[in-house]
């Protein structure tokens, strides 16, 4: 049953979470506009694959495959400490964008102290997200005006999504300058 508790990534680009109450399990997703779905862990977890409304499902490698064409991708929320040239060089609007491209979801924001640091969070599966981490860690220029990490750090916790300065949800709500080009 563990296998299905946290969150998941809808094809669709909405976050669907499972919990588990006892024997059943309690899965809000915003696609069905209703309220969150109890479901009974039998009756979720079927012999021949999962059962959720009238669809069927079958659970390989991280993603949850449906009989009506959705996937849902298990998420992974980690956070970050990224130094190196990464404010006012559009780091945090390269970086958003690139994650939006990827289908993750996260969140950056300059450091008010450390004029060096960003702290970001990244939610998303681990193969979309190993992309951008690794143009990280290998110090690549990720646009026109020279951003580039020196050195990441992943740490045990951090800002939730919508805390950061800049995040996945509102990104098109900042005036950027349009002279930028993006590389990652």
């Amino acid at each position: 049953n563990a296998d299905f508790v946290g969150s998941w990534l809808h094809s669709s680009g909405c976050k669907v979470c499972i919990e588990q109450d006892g024997l059943d399990f309690i899965i809000d997703n915003p696609r069905t506009q209703q309220p969150p779905a109890r479901i009974s862990v039998s009756d979720f977890i079927q012999p021949d694959g999962l059962s959720y409304f009238q669809h069927k499902g079958q659970l390989k490698d991280g993603v949850i495959t449906w009989s009506n064409g959705s996937t849902w991708s298990r998420l992974s929320e980690r956070y970050f400490v990224v130094r190196g040239k990464v404010q006012n060089v559009m780091f945090r609007q390269t970086l958003i964008r690139a994650m939006l491209r990827w289908g993750l979801q996260g969140g950056a924001t300059n450091h008010d102290k450390d004029p060096s640091r960003v702290d970001m969070t990244l939610l998303g599966n681990e193969i979309s997200a190993s992309d951008i981490l690794q143009a990280l860690q290998e110090g690549r220029i990720l646009n026109s005006w020279g951003a580039q990490a020196t050195s990441i750090e992943e740490t045990s916790d951090g800002m939730a999504l919508h805390e950061h300065q800049v995040n996945t949800n509102n990104v098109d709500s900042f005036t950027w300058n349009p002279d930028v080009e993006m590389y990652l």
